[in-house]
């Protein structure tokens, strides 16, 4: 079965691709190459790209991107009150630690209570208006922190952390919930794997099991109470980080986001290599590049970027897996790009005691060679194949991009400066959040309204 890319001016192809075939094109196909490429790509077709189409690709690949979307009645306002509640709560414990076991259980059961309002429980729930049921569960949800936050000086005082009745009842529907919070976002792996490790305790005192794993019994106080009522099960240090630093610098990227930043990276990606050999493709690399250093998140980076670098690739002659490839390779590699890693390097940092600055510091050079020998790859396919890049003249500048946006990369030097002074990472974050609204205010295409700032 042959795959076309046509070229949009002349309506003839400019790559034709055999799926039995190997990855080395024939003489003819060198010769269509040669003759139709040598004209560059103009970028006006992808210039507005559907949004509904980037969801749609989203929700068919990406479990966590299947929500609700409730734009009318009090459910729209009472969602965005918590979110909001939620998003100052975390601002507020930067600069006001509470006992950990309380911060985390609130992280934790404000979390998936917003999961089950906003998360349907199935592909074929409404995704309209939240069901009665979801309503239990956000109750449940919320039963166990506040249980926590009533009982604390009991648990730590009098009874030593040692597990009653009630606090099992408690823990028990703290983890039901995290099971099924899990399952609407993840789907059913990881639920399973989960329970079947929570398992083990009950039954690792049984003759049948090996001597390795042989262990005394214990009670269902042993075991959820050290689910429960310590940092060590539920409220562990992964909670932990997700607590002090990944959730902050979620909020940061949200408002980059809201200001622009994606438009800046774009813009600029194609200003710097839009019109290079095979520039679709480095662009492609360049701005995934640009937005892994900003969130960390290689399936929102590929939909957000491959949306539109993906079409140009092909269109200016790379084949539809090898475009496809390209974008994920950038976009994985922003997981390891300083300055805002993956959610793993935040928990090496919160594991191992060290400064973050220093995990990003020694993530830097492997980050750099990584995009390197991306460019590379896509930079010898484009000379093998004769790939000519885009109309200069249609792509922007370099000086008019950073005129009207670049002023938005100086939160990004600002949490640099900040983390290279060993400023605590939950400072930085938040230090760099108020720059952010501060710096969008000098140009009217990033500025931020109230309603802009509260979304």
């Amino acid at each position: 079965m042959n795959s076309q890319v046509m070229d949009h001016n002349s309506g003839t192809p400019i790559y034709n691709d055999d799926a039995n075939s190997n990855d080395d094109v024939n003489a003819n196909e060198n010769a269509i190459l040669a003759q139709q490429t040598n004209a560059h790509v103009e970028t006006e077709d992808y210039d507005d790209v559907d949004p509904s189409v980037t969801q749609a690709i989203l929700e068919k690949y990406d479990r966590e991107s299947i929500t609700r979307h409730i734009t009318q009645g009090p459910v729209k306002y009472i969602i965005a009150a918590i979110c909001i509640l939620y998003s100052l709560f975390h601002l507020y414990i930067t600069f006001n630690p509470m006992p950990s076991l309380l911060q985390r259980s609130v992280h934790v059961g404000v979390g998936f209570a917003l999961i089950f309002l906003i998360f349907p429980a199935s592909k074929k729930s409404s995704r309209k208006r939240v069901a009665w049921y979801d309503w239990i569960w956000f109750l449940l949800s919320l039963s166990g922190m506040t249980y926590l936050i009533y009982e604390y000086q009991d648990i730590v005082t009098s009874r030593g952390g040692m597990a009653n009745s009630v606090d099992v009842i408690f823990s028990i529907i703290t983890v039901i919930c995290v099971l099924e919070g899990s399952r609407r976002i993840t789907g059913w792996i990881l639920p399973i794997l989960a329970s079947i490790f929570l398992l083990y305790p009950f039954v690792s005192h049984l003759d049948f099991m090996p001597d390795r794993l042989l262990t005394r019994p214990y009670d269902m106080g042993d075991i959820f109470g050290q689910l429960f009522l310590k940092t060590e099960g539920l409220y562990s240090v992964a909670i932990g980080a997700s607590v002090t630093f990944i959730f902050l610098f979620i909020l940061f990227g949200a408002f980059l986001a809201r200001s622009g930043m994606g438009q800046l990276f774009n813009d600029l990606a194609l200003a710097l290599a839009g019109d290079k050999k095979g520039g679709p493709a480095k662009v492609a690399v360049i701005s995934s590049g640009f937005m892994g250093s900003i969130n960390g998140s290689a399936l929102s980076n590929v939909v957000s970027t491959g949306a539109f670098t993906i079409p140009l690739m092909k269109k200016v002659g790379y084949h539809k897996d090898f475009a496809g490839a390209v974008e994920a390779s950038a976009s994985v590699g922003g997981q390891i790009l300083p300055p805002i890693m993956g959610a793993s390097a935040f928990i090496m940092a919160e594991t191992t005691g060290l400064p973050y600055s220093t995990i990003a510091l020694a993530a830097l050079l492997p980050a750099i060679l990584y995009y390197l020998g991306v460019i590379a790859q896509v930079h010898f396919r484009a000379g093998r194949r004769d790939l000519k890049g885009m109309a200069k003249e249609s792509l922007p500048q370099v000086k008019e991009v950073l005129k009207a946006r670049g002023h938005m990369l100086l939160p990004i030097v600002f949490l640099i400066y900040l983390l290279i002074q060993n400023v605590p990472v939950g400072y930085a974050a938040a230090y760099t959040i108020g720059f952010t609204v501060v710096i969008s205010m000098l140009r009217k295409e990033t500025r931020m309204g109230f309603k802009d700032i509260l979304r």
